[in-house]
């Protein structure tokens, strides 16, 4: 700014450098909002800035209750309970523990410890089952190469190439066996 402020200071004839040197700014920025305003004409703001202003509400908002997770915890209390607006306000505000602090350990693990253990029922089996409710974040994925190169997947038993036919034949040989020996008798 210093140096575009310099190369942008009025010079007339008689050596004065102007009296407002940084006018230029000024008047730039206001014509920028003009020009913002009437491409703008209907008063409110583009889809684009309107999705983006979204996204960064959201993210904060995000960011401000991971912060806050005695709050939320509280919020989520009244909120199973259906509370009222007026109710989850009023929780909000007389929460004794915001931030979620404890003596007894990581707040943030013993949280999740009691929210799975309160997954019980159809609905914890079904997430369980379908899910993947074994793999959070308490639990070390094996499955993952570490270090240098890593990332990628540790390989598993996979049947490649020419392997499918041999197992192919492989069943047929024992079904075979076990049907001229007998099999299935009614």
């Amino acid at each position: 700014y210093g140096a575009a402020a310099i190369s942008n200071k009025s010079k007339n004839g008689d050596g004065d450098e102007g009296a407002d040197s940084f006018g230029s700014f000024s008047d730039d920025a206001k014509e920028r909002r003009m020009r913002r305003e009437k491409d703008n004409s209907n008063g409110g703001m583009d889809e684009k800035e309107m999705d983006n202003r979204t996204r960064f509400a959201l993210g904060y908002a995000m960011v401000l209750l991971r912060q806050h997770l005695g709050a939320l915890d509280e919020l989520a209390d009244v909120m199973e309970k259906d509370g009222s607006v007026a109710d989850c306000i009023l929780a909000l505000e007389t929460c004794s523990n915001v931030s979620g602090y404890t003596l007894k350990g990581d707040y943030d693990k013993i949280r999740r410890e009691r929210l799975r253990a309160e997954e019980s029922g159809v609905g914890g089996w079904v997430e369980r089952t379908f899910l993947g409710g074994g793999k959070t974040i308490d639990v070390e994925d094996s499955g993952t190469i570490e270090g240098k190169g890593g990332g990628d997947k540790k390989p598993t038993f996979q049947l490649t190439g020419d392997d499918p036919f041999y197992a192919a034949i492989a069943v047929a040989v024992a079904f075979f066996a076990w049907a001229s020996n007998g099999g299935l008798s009614l």
